[in-house]
């Protein structure tokens, strides 16, 4: 039997795992080491969720967590005990557990490690071996087959389990998509300087534009959101550079509407004509049971970060973002983050979040409560008249780099050193001038359009040559 510490109002109670009384969690903690983030329960006799019940505000750093070593064949797990806050019961037989455990900032595969009663070991790392059985995403998150008719493909994130998110702005919409992908061979490095040619052979146009690139962890394929001619769709590229379309005609799959989106018409006229509807989708990615979402909203402040859990449910979480732009010297809330990353500052979830012309902010969002306006913080003025593409982070001796690909102004490699205690910008950066957080341009990565992070030491990127694409993987600076 697991026993679970649990606050809730300022009040402690013990909840036991067992056949008869079951809790699901989603617990996130500190991504530095190997941890278990999840945790997941199936009522028995069902095929699928009984209901999913998630705690809420579970970003908890390493310190607020009483962690024992528990010891087991060949490995030693930690997190016997885990404080959490608001947790809520389901009373049914329990069927079977599930967790995914993050290593190395990797999120690996969800897998079954117990049908029945529960055993002490349940919570370690001994458990997750490969002679157990993996759970089907489809199954875990209640996807159901059907089509996929994308209206534009944009933004894309691996989530759990292979689920790819795909960002349609034009529809206003939000997908999970079971690709049910399979590795290739051995996998490897990326080598294909005749990118732009594969994608037209296998979409039937030479009409191809790339808009984002994932690629999937547990696999290391790469998928892509392209506008072949004038249809959206996903192409999914294997190291040895095989090029094959995602069939949506029947594919297991949920969705989500975007609260409050942008009407979908022109506004303005001449050079300052534009369709917001097609801004209401900018970035998103896949964090601690959350998919959060970023671009414009209707009315006043129309800036938006949108938080949905997922499995997806109708209830959605936002607030509007306000910024000190340097290099326009004043404050904005109009303009839509272009791309973004997940990241933890002094024990906060906050963002990092790159804008056109070109400020990086952070943003904090680990209270999700509906706020009308959230200011972030302007950690670093990169420069003017460009627009930030893509964004990874990763860790190289001990410190975290952000790597930011630009429209005009290359590759750049970001510290983030000191990140909590920058207070930001508050006079205007003029003339193309940069401030703030340091940074190197990475003069090696020329032509830089999309950018991935492969593994702990590569990147997968897309490369645009007189125009036509290239994909390869190169070294993390």
């Amino acid at each position: 039997m697991v026993t679970i510490h649990l606050e809730s109002n300022s009040k402690s109670d013990q909840i036991f795992w067992s056949p008869h009384r079951a809790m699901l969690a989603r617990i996130h903690i500190d991504e530095t080491d190997a941890r278990v983030v999840e945790i997941w329960g199936i009522a028995s006799g069902t095929r699928r969720f009984h209901g999913l019940l998630r705690l809420p505000a579970l970003a908890a750093r390493t310190d607020a967590i009483d962690e024992r070593k528990v010891h087991a064949p060949h490995k030693v797990g930690k997190l016997m005990r885990l404080r959490i806050a608001d947790g809520r019961r389901l009373r049914a037989p329990l069927q079977a557990l599930f967790v995914v455990v993050h290593q190395n900032k990797k999120e690996i595969r969800m897998r079954r490690i117990f049908s029945g009663s529960i055993v002490a070991l349940a919570l370690t790392f001994g458990l997750l071996s490969h002679g157990h059985q993996q759970v089907e995403a489809a199954e875990l998150f209640g996807l159901t087959p059907g089509s996929v008719e994308l209206q534009s493909a944009g933004p894309l994130s691996f989530g759990p389990s292979g689920v790819l998110f795909v960002g349609d702005a034009k529809a206003a919409k939000i997908y999970a998509i079971n690709t049910e992908d399979e590795k290739v061979g051995s996998g490897g490095s990326y080598d294909v300087d005749n990118l732009s040619e594969r994608l037209g052979s296998a979409l039937g146009t030479q009409e191809v534009v790339v808009n984002d690139m994932a690629v999937n962890p547990e696999t290391g394929n790469a998928f892509l959101s392209v506008t072949a001619g004038n249809k959206a769709a996903i192409a999914r590229v294997t190291p040895d550079g095989s090029v094959s379309p995602l069939n949506l005609d029947k594919i297991a799959h949920a969705s989500v509407a975007l609260p409050n989106a942008p009407e979908d018409k022109v506004v303005g006229s001449g050079r300052r004509s534009r369709n917001p509807r097609e801004s209401s989708i900018t970035d998103l990615a896949y964090t601690a049971g959350r998919v959060l979402v970023t671009g414009l909203a209707a009315g006043d402040s129309p800036s938006a970060v949108r938080e949905f859990d997922f499995p997806f449910n109708e209830s959605a979480s936002g607030f509007r973002v306000e910024i000190f732009h340097a290099a326009h010297g004043r404050n904005e809330d109009n303009a839509p983050i272009q791309t973004f990353v997940p990241f933890t500052i002094d024990g906060e979830p906050s963002l990092l979040a790159g804008y056109t012309c070109t400020p990086l902010v952070k943003i904090p969002v680990g209270k999700f409560d509906n706020q009308s306006t959230v200011k972030g913080t302007t950690v670093a003025e990169l420069g003017n008249r460009n627009r930030p593409l893509d964004m990874i982070v990763y860790r190289q001796n001990g410190k975290d780099f952000v790597l930011m690909a630009n429209s005009a102004r290359g590759v750049m490699k970001v510290s983030t050193e000191n990140l909590e205690e920058n207070s930001g910008l508050t006079e205007p950066v003029r003339g193309g001038g940069v401030a703030g957080q340091p940074y190197e341009t990475i003069d090696s990565m020329q032509g830089v359009v999309q950018l991935d992070k492969q593994d702990d030491q590569h990147a997968l990127v897309v490369i645009d040559r007189d125009g036509k694409l290239a994909m390869q993987t190169v070294d993390l600076p």
